[in-house]
């Protein structure tokens, strides 16, 4: 059995879901206009520690098999896409299969993808 979360992250919403060990994080990127979710996994444990509002570790060490493009979602609301765009001021990918080539290892999943 699984349980679902939401989590409000600046002008954007983190769902979660909750399944044993493990929690699946998702949330929308904005730079494609909700065609595109990141979506990764991190240990249920941590998640808990992370949404509890107490007192917490910091983030790297929270989440160390995490990368660090995805931690970011956790500190600041935005994926790796709209951080290199909005804060690095990296240019987007000249087209969509460029942007999945660069982003599909860091769990982005897109409009005809299943999961």
């Amino acid at each position: 059995m699984s349980t679902t979360f939401e989590k409000n992250m600046g002008n954007k919403t983190l769902y979660g879901i909750v399944e044993g060990p493990t929690t699946t994080i998702m949330i929308d990127c904005d730079i494609l206009n909700g065609e595109g979710l990141v979506k990764f996994k991190v240990p249920t444990l941590a998640a808990t520690q992370y949404f509890s509002g107490g007192p917490r570790p910091h983030i790297q060490d929270l989440f160390p098999e995490t990368p660090k493009e995805l931690r970011e979602v956790f500190v600041t609301g935005m994926t790796p896409a709209e951080f290199d765009i909005n804060v690095k001021g990296q240019r987007m990918p000249k087209t969509i299969a460029a942007f999945k080539r660069k982003y599909s290892a860091l769990g982005y999943c897109f409009e005809n993808q299943a999961s």
